[in-house]
């Protein structure tokens, strides 16, 4: 933006108000703040652009199994080539799966949760309105419906889904997230749980809300995490969920409000979570999409699913 003392801005709103007349300058403002705001956005995204490569560039290293010109996958055979030189190949792959990528998608959990501490008062200060579409979900649901906040974070929807008298339940991996919400909205129940180990009873809520939550959850938990979530709908109930879409990958990402921090983020095309929905008896009744606006946001398309269960298969 210009860079004006209060001196410059003091002669322009005089001007202003001499030329243009009071009345009309609150509008004028908004339309000044829209073009701002415009612009800010258009430079941002020519930034992200270039930012754009260089994260393509890093996730074919990390398919390759390199980083920094490091190929681990060599090494690591390298390392354990006596060991296990009687062992079939099947078998080593198999040892290395279940142990070293485990380790690493829970190190990504911890990082995670980590930088969620660290940012969870800034991260309400700038998140603060109810998410896309919330409303296009709750008009799905019956009146006083009880629903699951998946993935509560700081409890702004779940305060504004109780709003609208429903029985609302916040649930968030991010200890601090859940105390946080607790202390602003002491009349919901919140608590810490792991996406990934829904366990409350079948068919008790109404509706599951998960916007931009299971972005976190590793792809080979993904499938288990929505079955579970399948499990505590009623029949005919609404999930609705919002994530990050674009090529399937797994990665550890800059967080935007601290690019200092980082946080594990898997990134699903639509075509993948859809047919993950429809394997657990879902069916995709409404989507919206747009592009991220701001530098707040993570680079990529937004998009919101909203899904009725239309088959009991996971009772």
């Amino acid at each position: 933006m210009l860079d004006f003392g209060w001196a410059e801005l003091l002669i322009i709103v005089a001007v202003a108000v001499f030329v243009i007349g009071p009345k009309d300058i609150p509008k004028m403002m908004y339309g000044m703040g829209r073009v701002m705001r415009r612009f800010q956005y258009v430079r941002f995204a020519v930034t992200k652009q270039f930012d754009d490569m260089m994260q393509a560039g890093d996730l074919e290293e990390l398919r390759k199994g390199t980083t920094n010109g490091v190929n681990f996958e060599e090494n690591r055979r390298a390392l354990n080539a006596e060991s296990n030189e009687e062992k079939p190949q099947n078998e080593i792959d198999a040892e290395y799966d279940e142990a070293e990528f485990d380790e690493e998608y829970e190190e990504g959990n911890d990082v995670t949760c980590a930088t969620y501490k660290k940012i969870s008062s800034q991260y309400a200060d700038c998140f603060n309105e109810p998410s896309d579409h919330i409303d296009d979900f709750l008009k799905l649901l019956p009146e006083k419906a009880v629903i699951l906040d998946a993935g509560c974070g700081p409890g702004v929807d779940a305060y504004y889904m109780s709003q609208k008298n429903h029985l609302v339940h916040g649930i968030d991996y991010a200890q601090d997230m859940i105390e946080l919400a607790q202390r602003k909205y002491p009349e919901i129940e919140f608590e810490v749980c792991d996406l990934k180990h829904i366990n409350y009873e079948a068919h008790k809520f109404d509706g599951v809300l998960a916007s931009y939550s299971l972005i976190h959850i590793e792809k080979k938990f993904f499938d288990e995490a929505i079955k579970k979530i399948s499990n505590v709908l009623k029949k005919d109930g609404i999930f609705c969920i919002g994530f990050q879409e674009g090529d399937s990958a797994e990665i550890m990402i800059n967080e935007p409000l601290d690019e200092s921090l980082k946080i594990f983020l898997n990134v699903m095309s639509e075509d993948e979570i859809t047919n993950v929905l429809e394997k657990n008896g879902f069916k995709v009744i409404k989507k919206f999409s747009r592009p991220f606006e701001s530098k707040d946001e993570l680079p990529f398309n937004k998009v919101c699913l909203i899904a009725r269960k239309d088959e009991v298969k996971n009772d």
